[in-house]
This record gives C-alpha cells, sequence and structure tokens, in this order.
C-alpha cells in the first residue's frame, strides 16, 4: 500500500464505507462487517489511447477500444485494480454513443474494474448529465484548455464558464460519488504569447514552455477551486498538474478543509524542456 509516509506491504480494511485500517499483514486484524482488500492500484484518468483521448486519429472510436482493450488490460494485471476511462464526446456529440462502446467493450474484453468519467463541453453535455449519472457516471471532466477557434481539437473543446459553473451546481446537488474534474489552463494569455514567438521567429521546444508559463494554469486552478467553493463545494479533481504553484493551490485548498485533489503526470516529474537535454531528467 503506498501511502504519505511510505510503502506498506500489506492491506485495507474497509468496514462498509469507511477505511477503518491501513497496516501490514503481521498486524492486521478482520472484524466481521469489515471487508479486506491487498494492494493494488486505482487508476483513476487513464492516459493511454483509446481510454483517455478516444482512439488514433482517423480511427473510427469504436474499432480502436476494441482493438487496444485487450492489451490496455493486460499491462493493468501488474498492479492496477480500478480503470478511469473517460468517454470524451466532442461538443456536437453525445455522451451516450461513447458510454454504449465503452461498456460493450468492458464486457466482452476487460479483466479489471472500469468505471467512467463524462465531459462537459456544451448545452447537451449538460442536459446528458442526469442521465448519465443515473447510469452510473458520477464525474464529469471540464476543459479549460489551450484550444479554441479555428486551433479547436474537436475532442477538447472548451468548457465556458457558464457550462462549468451549472454543471457544478449539478454535482454538488447530487452529492457523493460527484466529483468535478478540471483540465486549467489559461486560454487568452497563452495565445498572446505563442503570437509574440511566433513573430520572434520562436519554433523550439524552450518555446512551447514560454508560451504556457505557470501563472496561466495556476490561475486556472485557482478558478476552479474558487468557482466549486461557490457552487456548494462538490469535491474537485484538478488532472495533470504541471506546476508548483499549482500544487500549492490544491494543497493550500485541502489545509482549509475544502474536497479538493491534484493529480501530476510521470512526463511532468521527468523531463525537462531543454532541446538538448530531452529524456529523463533531474531539475
Amino acid at each position: 500500500m503506498v501511502t504519505p509516509s511510505g510503502v506498506i506491504l500489506g492491506g485495507v480494511a474497509v468496514d462498509r464505507e469507511r477505511i477503518v485500517y491501513v497496516g501490514s499483514d503481521d498486524l492486521f486484524t478482520e472484524s466481521p462487517s469489515s471487508h479486506r482488500r491487498r494492494g493494488g492500484i486505482c487508476d483513476s484518468r487513464t492516459n493511454r489511447p483509446p481510454c483517455a483521448h478516444g482512439g488514433a486519429p482517423g480511427v473510427p472510436f469504436e474499432e480502436e477500444l476494441y482493438r487496444q482493450f485487450k492489451n490496455e488490460t493486460e499491462g493493468a494485471l501488474r498492479g492496477v485494480t480500478t480503470f478511469g476511462h473517460m468517454i470524451m464526446a466532442p461538443q456536437h456529440e453525445s455522451n451516450f454513443r461513447y458510454l454504449n462502446a465503452l461498456i460493450k467493450a468492458g464486457n466482452e474484453l476487460f479483466l479489471r474494474r472500469l468505471f467512467s468519467h463524462g465531459v462537459v463541453t456544451s448545452e447537451l453535455h449538460l442536459a446528458e448529465q442526469p442521465e448519465l449519472w443515473r447510469r452510473g457516471v458520477t464525474s464529469f471532466k471540464h476543459f479549460w484548455n489551450a484550444y479554441k477557434g479555428a486551433d479547436g481539437m474537436g475532442i477538447l473543446s472548451h468548457t465556458d464558464e457558464s457550462i462549468a459553473y451549472r454543471s457544478l451546481l449539478f454535482i454538488a446537488e447530487k452529492g457523493y460519488p460527484g466529483v468535478a474534474m478540471f483540465h486549467c489552463e489559461e486560454i487568452d494569455p497563452i495565445y498572446l504569447l505563442t503570437e509574440k514567438l511566433r513573430k520572434q521567429g520562436r519554433n523550439d521546444l524552450e518555446a512551447w514552455a514560454e508560451s504556457r508559463p505557470p501563472w496561466a494554469e495556476a490561475k486556472r486552478i485557482y478558478d476552479a477551486i474558487e468557482m466549486a467553493k461557490n457552487a456548494g463545494n462538490p469535491p474537485c479533481y484538478i488532472v495533470h498538474i504541471s506546476c508548483a504553484e499549482g500544487v500549492d493551490l490544491v494543497a493550500g485548498a485541502r489545509q482549509r478543509g475544502y474536497p479538493v485533489w491534484g493529480e501530476t503526470n510521470p512526463a511532468f516529474l521527468t523531463h525537462t524542456c531543454k532541446m538538448d537535454d530531452l529524456g529523463a531528467g533531474v531539475r
């Protein structure tokens, strides 16, 4: 078991829905009302196609789902006990097509527990939330990302503040186990900085980093936390944090008692933006 204080070779005891013990096998006792689980990992937001982003470009979603699901689940057998799959429907498409395909493929091919996140980027997706909830989808992702207009990527459509706020109100009203997920980037400053660097003839890897400064991510993380706090305070999950400022915002909110969590990505911990230093780094 991986805990904040270290790794324990042991398990977890759960009494109904409450964790009552985490510890080594030597000290483990079980009561009649408790259920024991051995160590394992919940991959809460799988970040491999098709599990996260809808499949390979130009390949139908269902086809790619079936093609890769078998490999994904075999890889999970080495320690991942539960997968969280993002439906990733474009703005103009229903989440249900993707959910139905996921359920079918999961029932036929998946060897681990599987659940799904919905996306909320349009009025259509807002209208679908009650039925998605009824069918067991209780976590919803909102994209405050660096793509819009002609550059907009179909499955990475931006969620405007009005839609995000109403989605938060819905999740707060429903309560447990609802979760609001946020991809956080401040779009307009990134566009301005990108254009400035292009005019300078910059097209290098460091220019990419300079066009996306840490504060642009941190600002949106702050916005997500504040919006959630003022929409009934539903649990808020900040995905793939890549800056120290974002970590501080999540940690500060948690210290003040707000239900906020964050995740990062191995690439953010092992890579630098130096052209001569690609690969694992120590900075």
